[in-house]
């Protein structure tokens, strides 16, 4: 069963232009870690991963438009909330990216379930955010 777009953006919080990035950052990847893996691009794994960089620096500029405009319509307690569990799920994204990285270019040799416990975490936190949100509905 796929979700509607009204539910994406209810359950993980998240608005639709978020989505747009992410989901165009995750194709310009796919792309760059095809070519990588066929021999046809000669670029190191951060080059490979700049396009989800990217799309996490620009969802954090996006949140703190979001934060300010709140914060001026006197929403603090929503705009404190949300700027807080935004921040904290891109610090679990980017924490693992660059733990990927170093394993993939072998800089750090560290077990995979070290590497994916950011992962865990997101899950984690998720899993709560969309239980808060079906009890409320």
């Amino acid at each position: 069963m796929l979700f509607t777009l009204k539910e994406l953006e209810k359950w993980l919080q998240v608005t639709i232009f978020e989505i747009t990035i992410a989901c165009a950052s995750a194709l310009v990847f796919s792309l760059l870690l095809a070519l990588k893996l066929e021999n046809v691009l000669d670029a190191s794994w951060w080059t490979i991963f700049t396009p989800l960089y990217a799309c996490d620096t620009l969802i954090a500029y996006f949140d703190l438009i979001v934060f300010i405009h709140l914060y001026k319509a006197n929403e603090r307690q929503m705009a404190v909330k949300r700027i807080m569990i935004n921040t904290t799920i891109i610090l679990l994204l980017i924490i693992y990216k660059v733990l990927l990285c170093q394993q993939l270019e072998g800089i750090k040799q560290m077990r995979y379930s070290t590497i994916h416990s950011p992962l865990f975490i997101l899950f984690l936190i998720l899993l709560v955010r969309s239980c808060i949100v079906s009890a409320n509905t």
